[in-house]
């Protein structure tokens, strides 16, 4: 679990620090592999407006969601399978 979430860290500050210098981290990237992206991103948005809505009684589906999502998405980038 630590050994995760230290992973995790270094590849949001990663991503970051590419941000920054103007990486485009799309560029080259699958379209189909966008528009999955963009799918889950806006399904993630919704659950967080239901929980905003809810006073924060929906916490447990934008967790389970982010588990089911995000953590398989970092998966897929960590492995290279993203090009």
């Amino acid at each position: 679990m630590a050994f995760e979430a230290s992973e995790r860290a270094r590849a949001r500050s990663l991503i970051e620090s590419l941000a920054e210098a103007g990486v485009d981290l799309r560029s080259g990237v699958d379209p189909a592999l966008l528009a999955i992206e963009a799918g889950l991103q806006a399904e993630l948005e919704a659950w967080g407006r239901r929980q905003t809505e809810s006073g924060g009684r929906d916490a447990a589906a934008l967790a389970a969601a982010r588990r089911r999502y995000v953590g398989p998405a970092e998966r897929t980038i960590a492995d290279g399978d993203c090009t």
